[in-house]
């Protein structure tokens, strides 16, 4: 057999891509909104986010888009309908709270309208 090495140069093009969840993460995609209210709403917070990150493991969509400072709390906007819920729960055990959920329809997905929760989350004192 007859061995040839030829050089050659070439021009590469680097191409970052991100994954499909991160991608909604930073343009701001959220299906729920927890509303916390009430004096310890930072601590709660930050059980908020300690809880949506367990939840990454196994759903994509467990992750907060957006953290919005209000007058008397703060809002979380989550990626994920049943993980804001979960966390919900975490919250009901742990904390004396009143709760109130409402839904707004954004839109439809495969002819069926789809809705996006907003959960107020008061702080008992």
């Amino acid at each position: 057999g007859l061995r040839k090495s030829v050089e050659v140069d070439l021009d590469l093009v680097k191409k970052i891509t991100i994954c499909k969840f991160c991608s909604q993460k930073i343009s701001g995609y959220f299906n729920a909104i927890l509303q916390i209210r009430g004096m310890n709403s930072v601590e709660v917070l930050k059980q908020v986010l300690a809880e949506l990150g367990r939840l990454n493991m196994k759903d994509n969509l467990a992750f907060a888009s957006k953290i919005e400072k209000q007058k008397n709390g703060v809002d979380v906007y989550v990626g994920s309908k049943s993980a804001a819920h979960r966390v919900l729960r975490l919250l009901k055990i742990n904390y004396k709270i009143k709760t109130k959920i409402s839904r707004k329809q954004y839109g439809f997905q495969d002819g069926k309208q789809v809705f996006r929760d907003t959960i107020l989350i008061q702080l008992s004192d």
